[in-house]
């Protein structure tokens, strides 16, 4: 998405505040940071790319929105990650290590169950 351009507004995610499913004048969609989207237009250049990772994997944070990051793989991979999926991993403010499965069940509290690696939902 480019700045400028004309975008349409819907729904609010119940699950992420802050992010509002957005289409363009073709119906491509995506989700975007609340108040991206001024009077119908894109205020700046956003990439709404979700980051698909593994367990234990390193990522670099480049940008924080509303409990998500957008990261960059060690091969260069760009796109966005949940916050409660990433923990420090000593190297900095800057660079954040995707936890195992185990470890984000851990944290929550809950058994380890076949799940989506990087939201942890059921299958």
């Amino acid at each position: 998405m480019a700045r400028g351009q004309a975008l349409d507004t819907h729904h609010t995610d119940p699950d992420n505040p802050g992010w509002r499913w957005t289409t363009d004048a073709e119906g491509l969609g995506g989700w975007l940071p609340e108040g991206l989207v001024v009077n119908g237009r894109a205020t700046e250049d956003f990439d709404s790319t979700e980051l698909t990772v593994s367990g234990g994997q390193r990522v670099t944070r480049l940008e924080q929105r509303n409990g998500w990051s957008y990261c960059e793989t060690e091969d260069g991979t760009r796109g966005w990650l949940p916050d409660h999926q990433l923990a420090l991993d000593g190297g900095g403010v800057e660079t954040v290590a995707v936890p195992h499965l185990e470890e984000i069940h851990r944290r929550r509290g809950q058994e380890v169950e076949a799940a989506h690696p990087v939201t942890g939902a059921p299958p």
